[in-house]
């Protein structure tokens, strides 16, 4: 058994979880909150169709297909059940990681952003965005050449709490990137964790310092494509910033009806608490080493200013 720090949780695992934090063995069973396991799963439903997958969420329980992956069943926020139907380790960690962790941290109450994380002067900034927004390049980009401390890729836990603030957690200890990516930064030198990937991105182990424990969220950026020029930076009103916090909640799908209205009062009181932007700059990623500093500096800004709505200067 293998037994890992995520998020101020500690998982038991029968699985080697290099992406996790490795924690010494408990004295007793009781001082773990999750226990992940391997025995029979039932099937959510028919299967699903090739490339897809299938679930079903129900209050405290919830199934997750994935087709000659596993089947998952995650149950009142402390145990993950796996069967495998697939032989592919590096899948079944991809899936066990993300969408199935996603189901958990629903079922506990916590709220996970879809999101890619960075560290500025102890506070964090979270950038949310649909698959294929960018969300891991600029991360990736601005820890690598703005001095910027690694949070998290792809799914940023936070801690939502009325009157105390929210805090945002450090993730896994992985950074998936393009290969285009790790050519024009010269990543390649970053160890790597997988060579398996269904989007065609490498698994790399981030170089860059974080913190261990959760920090202040600053703020939570939207990506979006805009049209050349330098990049903008444009604080959301409080309906937008609502819904664009919803939309960019990790596996929202996993919500059973049962938690939806706590989600809901979740995103409510964190648009209150903390600025929502839209970062809009050109999509193209030969540009982005020349963007990256301008996007550093609209935040600083931003973090001095929380109402700026500004553009950037071009150039370093």
């Amino acid at each position: 058994m293998h037994y890992y720090a995520l998020a101020g949780l500690r998982f038991a695992s029968p699985l080697a979880l290099s992406e996790l934090a490795p924690i010494p063995a408990p004295h007793r069973n009781d001082q773990l909150d999750v226990h992940i396991e391997a025995r029979p799963v039932a099937a959510p439903g028919p299967p699903p169709p090739p490339g897809t997958m299938r679930w079903c969420c129900y209050p405290a329980r919830c199934l997750i297909d994935i087709p000659h992956v596993a089947r998952f069943e995650v149950s009142a926020g402390q145990h993950i059940a796996f069967e495998r139907t697939g032989v592919d380790d590096e899948l079944l960690r991809l899936y066990l990681l993300g969408s199935v962790l996603g189901a958990l941290w629903h079922q506990r109450g916590r709220l996970p952003l879809h999101a890619g994380a960075l560290l500025w002067q102890a506070s964090a900034w979270a950038f949310v965005g649909a698959s294929g927004a960018g969300k891991s390049t600029l991360v990736t980009t601005l820890a690598e050449l703005s001095g910027a401390h690694y949070l998290c890729d792809d799914v940023c836990v936070v801690d939502v709490q009325p009157g105390g603030g929210v805090m945002a957690w450090p993730g896994l200890s992985r950074v998936r990137a393009s290969r285009e990516l790790c050519t024009l930064l010269n990543l390649d030198r970053m160890a790597r964790l997988s060579a398996t990937d269904p989007w065609g991105k490498l698994a790399l182990v981030p170089p860059w310092p974080r913190p261990k424990t959760a920090v202040p969220l600053a703020g939570v950026v939207v990506l979006e494509s805009g049209p050349d020029g330098p990049p903008s930076l444009e604080r959301l009103t409080a309906g937008t910033a609502l819904a664009a916090v919803l939309e960019h909640t990790y596996r929202i799908e996993y919500l059973s009806t049962d938690l939806r209205a706590r989600h809901l009062e979740q995103c409510a009181t964190l648009v209150r608490q903390v600025p929502v932007y839209r970062l809009r700059r050109r999509w193209n990623l030969a540009l982005l080493p020349t963007d990256a500093p301008s996007i550093a500096a609209l935040l600083r800004s931003a973090a001095v200013s929380p109402g700026i709505a500004t553009t950037a200067p071009t150039g370093p």
